[in-house]
């Protein structure tokens, strides 16, 4: 029970306990029994840091060794980053909301409010006191009006049944993916970074751990809270290596750079690897894990939208090379595929409408209810990351990958269709030169047109189609056409036609010395087209490149 003095934690947290039968824990009145003296007394002989150290100890403690109870904290818990951050991982936390004017009736010549003796107004310090911790308070999983309205039993009641939808919520989902002695989950939820080892196919015990990141994701710190969690539940050995960010890690130097260290570091066929990042740092450990010791396990822990909803499941690892993206790389499935939601807070707005362009494929190639459902409003949901429509979308797209993959494991048919748009995508990211100016996600939007288009040249597709395609893309945001991205990587583009047609005929798609291409019958029915005409692939790209001209 979080929130300021006086919104009555105490009091309902024993009504709640009595009610439902569960341990009360005043975290208050447990520290001054412990310490024989009152808190003002703690804040006046010790000071306020003394107290905040006795505080944290407890909360611990409780947390780790308690079970299901009831925990009345202090106001000023969630102050200290290490306590809300264990209360949000390790329970169901309830802010009771109360306005100034009743938080200071209630506590109105309270001698043992510490932080109210500060020789200001008794209100003027609680409405600070307010303004200071209300962006923590809000973090909290349920948040619940007491201004005294109605009794506390039917408070009681009311958190019950927002604790039992809350755990719900916060309750993972399981994506499984069927590929017989490679089967896995897929594990898609909120707060799972610091359990990462719940979710693995062994016990981490005695095991060492190779984790492999960029320098964006180590500075929000997710590596360093699964090393904790790794060091705390028994490994052998763990360590961080941390790779630039950017398309251009995919390469062959960098590759090396992941083996040495993993070798150089006795890894042996035990081991684990673990990829934390986005779609280049899964595809670089992926690959350094299938050609370490011919294959060790690896753990996918994705955190873009983009790695979440595509490419961290399905296992297929790569480099880039001067001659095409992906052109180096093996199929290997990971053991487990870890997702937290809470690791898109952190990501840069570009990155999410980047990785949209992968969510909406999913509806074009096989799942037109799913398109519908984005279209409805919700695509935008997900790209202010509302949580329910979030969760929904990587859930839809690791589901219906999951099916793709397990029919054509290693694409001989049905799974090329997700390569849909890739085509043309992949060619103007090697124009681009993979130095962050155009993002795969965007690049496979305009790919997605482009792959309309051409599906309605070839008289597959209705034009009603591809427009309905275009409103969205721009109702969302998302690049449809050469001006809508980098204007230098658009001119790299424009000036070099003949050689993006060179990159598109070695790309992995071609066969037989012509370009396969993924077309749409309709929005969400796809198919793999092997003899597309030349002079149609050319109008496209003319008409695409002359966009405005």
């Amino acid at each position: 029970m979080l929130g300021m003095m006086g919104c009555g934690k105490s009091y309902v947290s024993e009504v709640l306990a009595q009610k439902y039968g569960l341990d009360h824990y005043e975290m208050d009145a447990m520290i001054e029994a412990e310490q024989g003296m009152s808190i003002s007394d703690i804040f006046e002989k010790h000071g306020e840091a003394y107290f905040r150290s006795l505080e944290t100890t407890l909360l611990m403690d409780l947390l780790k060794n308690k079970g299901a109870c009831v925990i009345s904290s202090g106001g000023g818990v969630v102050e200290k980053a290490e306590n809300m951050e264990a209360i949000l991982d390790m329970a169901v936390s309830v802010w009771l909301k109360t306005d100034v004017p009743v938080l200071l009736e209630r506590v109105r010549g309270g001698e043992e409010r510490p932080m109210l003796l500060q020789g200001n107004d008794p209100a003027e310090e609680l409405e600070r006191l307010l303004n200071a911790r209300e962006g923590l308070y809000s973090k909290a999983d349920i948040h619940i009006e007491n201004n005294g309205d109605g009794s506390v039993e039917e408070l009681a009641d009311q958190i019950i049944e927002e604790v039992i939808m809350a755990q719900e919520t916060k309750k993972p989902k399981i994506v499984h993916v069927n590929l017989g002695e490679r089967s896995y989950d897929i594990v898609i939820g909120s707060g799972l970074l610091s359990s990462v080892q719940d979710y693995l196919p062994f016990d981490i015990k005695g095991k060492k751990l190779f984790i492999i990141t960029d320098e964006n994701v180590q500075g929000c710190g997710y590596p360093e809270q699964i090393h904790k969690a790794f060091q705390n539940n028994g490994a052998r050995w763990s360590d961080i290596k941390v790779m630039p960010a950017g398309e251009a890690t995919k390469s062959y130097d960098r590759l090396i750079e992941a083996l040495d260290w993993m070798l150089g570091n006795d890894l042996n066929r035990d081991s684990i690897v673990v990829a934390v990042g986005g779609g280049v740092i899964g595809d670089l450990g992926g690959l350094a894990a299938s050609l370490a010791m011919r294959g060790v396990p690896y753990v996918q822990v994705p955190t873009s939208l983009l790695a979440q909803v595509d490419s961290s499941v399905g296992g297929k690892t790569a480099i880039d090379t001067p001659y095409g993206k992906n052109l180096v790389g093996t199929f290997y499935q990971p053991v487990s595929v870890i997702i937290d939601t809470d690791t898109l807070k952190t990501l840069p707005e570009r990155e999410i409408y980047a990785g949209y362009g992968e969510v909406v494929k999913y509806g074009f190639i096989g799942d037109k209810k799913f398109f519908e459902w984005l279209e409805d409003g919700n695509g935008k949901k997900v790209l202010s990351q509302e949580p329910e429509a979030t969760a929904r979308a990587i859930e839809v797209c690791c589901t219906n990958k999951a099916q793709i993959v397990e029919a054509d494991e290693h694409e001989k048919g049905q799974r090329a269709l997700l390569n849909f748009g890739h085509t043309f995508a992949h060619a103007f990211e090697t124009l681009a030169g993979y130095d962050g100016k155009l993002l795969h996600g965007e690049a496979v939007a305009i790919g997605l047109v482009l792959a309309f288009d051409l599906s309605v040249r070839m008289r597959l597709c209705p034009v009603e189609d591809y427009e309905r395609v275009v409103a969205h893309f721009r109702d969302v945001g998302l690049p449809v056409n050469i001006h809508d991205i980098d204007a230098q990587v658009a001119d790299a583009i424009i000036s070099n036609k003949q050689a993006l047609r060179d990159v598109m005929f070695r790309d992995k798609k071609v066969k037989d010395g012509k370009m396969v291409f993924v077309l749409a019958n309709s929005i969400g029915d796809s198919l793999v087209h092997k003899d597309v005409p030349d002079e149609l692939v050319n109008e496209v790209l003319e008409d695409f490149l002359n966009w405005g001209r």
